[in-house]
């Protein structure tokens, strides 16, 4: 899966936007938009809606690559599951890093 930045650059180019023209119209600054397509920070809600708008796309589509989104969903499943959280935990202590992790999912995909 890309990243939130990753994906916003390529959405950007592919749309032949210059940066300073997306950022313009997601009322943001430049540098902070370059930022983001780096993975140095991470845009709030509404400016993930403004990227939106900007980019003609949709909040959803830019939120499915924001790791705070998947951050929150998870931890909302583990508040009303004990049993994803155990699950969770269980899957997790398999894999010693990050790679492995990921190697096994795409494996499953």
């Amino acid at each position: 899966m890309q990243t939130l930045g990753t994906y916003l650059r390529a959405l950007r180019e592919k749309r032949r936007i210059s940066l300073r023209r997306v950022a313009t119209r997601a009322r943001i600054t430049a540098a902070y938009l370059s930022d983001i397509e780096l993975g140095r920070r991470h845009p709030s809600e509404k400016v993930l809606a403004e990227l939106a708008a900007a980019l003609n796309t949709s909040f959803d589509d830019l939120r499915r690559h924001d790791p705070k989104a998947l951050i929150s969903d998870i931890q909302k499943r583990v508040g009303e599951d004990v049993g994803y959280a155990d699950a969770l935990r269980r899957v997790l202590r398999k894999f010693e890093t990050t790679e492995e992790l990921l190697r096994f999912v795409e494996l499953k995909h």
